[in-house]
């Protein structure tokens, strides 16, 4: 959080939240510091309102934030909140962001269409009254303009493209504001952007908060994306692995070896893993407990002849997020040492 501009945490369910404020209340090296947290995802259900409520009290809060696209949800919200204050005006408010659809076809108003515009500045109109309220207990502090398929649009100049479309319906939505006196005083976050098409959002002049979060993993299909010269390079490098065992390797000569990674042990929706620095090799997928390792080229067993059984071998994952979330713990490797074992505490179906 100290480098750079970087201000606060993303989440999408109040259950991640949790994990990191008793971290930071744990650390000692980070206590006195105040969590700027946003869950960029609609939450709909009374008891979890009622937690996320409850967490904006916290002494190592500074703020929490949620984004609402329907108007009963957001009145389920300052009821929560008005009780989570206890009736005290000077109780810490509920920040609210409003999603708009930019384009991802999930959540969020389409503000594209007249009866998208009306039902945004209707919402908008009952959030900013309440902002007003003296005694009021929540905040209107942006938009959540956030599209995450143009994170994998492969060619630069096509991502450029998705997200001029994307920042135009943010500006929009801006506009709509300014003209229906729905605007805050002070600062509005427009909030999205990912690791995949961040320099662009910051290009418009619309966003002024973005969302990056895999490029301190990476995986497989962020090093498809290409840059400005048309390469597959990134910015950001490999730092996620799954640590592979051969178990294996009387096939070899048959055309692969057996790993035994499979299915438990990572996310294939954005395909299957790679391995490390290796571009003679495949994975093949073999079951929950297997992969098989085949040549690149077929009938290329020279790739192959090397592997004994017992040996390690790195994977690079399709997908790191729904990969992470397979796992209670990460270790930490600097320079083939072990330097730390990190608990993978916010994970499962989250609430």
């Amino acid at each position: 959080m100290e480098e750079g501009e970087a201000s606060g945490f993303c989440f999408q369910k109040v259950s991640e939240m949790e994990p990191l404020i008793r971290f930071f209340e744990e650390d000692s090296a980070d206590s006195g510091k105040l969590l700027d947290l946003l869950v960029t995802n609609e939450v709909v259900e009374r008891s979890k309102l009622r937690r996320l409520c409850e967490l904006a009290s916290h002494p190592s809060v500074k703020r929490v934030g949620v984004a609402v696209d329907d108007a009963g949800v957001l009145q389920v919200l300052m009821d929560e909140a008005r009780a989570a204050s206890g009736g005290s005006s000077a109780a810490s408010r509920v920040g609210v962001v409003i999603e708009i659809d930019v384009g991802q076809q999930r959540c969020g108003i389409d503000i594209a269409s007249q009866q998208g515009e009306e039902t945004f500045v209707a919402l908008a109109r009952r959030l900013i009254a309440a902002h007003r309220d003296p005694s009021g207990h929540v905040s209107f502090i942006g938009l959540q303009a956030y599209h995450g398929g143009n994170q994998h649009v492969r060619a630069a100049a096509d991502r450029e493209r998705t997200v001029q479309h994307v920042a135009a319906l943010a500006r929009k939505a801006l506009d709509l504001l300014r003209a229906n006196d729905c605007l805050p005083e002070g600062e509005f976050l427009v909030s999205g952007g990912g690791t995949g098409s961040f320099p662009y959002e910051i290009a418009s002049g619309v966003y002024n908060e973005i969302q990056p979060g895999s490029y301190a993993l990476m995986d497989r299909d962020y090093c498809l994306n290409k840059n400005a010269e048309d390469r597959t390079e990134s910015p950001f490098k490999n730092s996620m692995f799954i640590l592979s065992t051969v178990i294996s390797t009387a096939s070899a000569g048959r055309g692969w070896v057996t790993l035994d990674a499979g299915l438990k042990a990572y996310a294939v929706d954005s395909g299957l893993p790679v391995v490390w620095q290796n571009d003679e090799l495949d994975c093949e997928q073999a079951g929950d407990e297997h992969t098989k390792l085949i040549p690149r080229t077929p009938g290329n067993l020279a790739a192959l002849a090397h592997f004994k059984v017992g040996d390690r071998v790195w994977l690079v994952p399709g997908h790191c997020d729904p990969t992470s979330n397979l796992y209670d713990w990460m270790v930490a490797v600097q320079e083939d040492k072990v330097t730390d074992v990190w608990a993978v505490s916010a994970r499962g179906p989250g609430m």
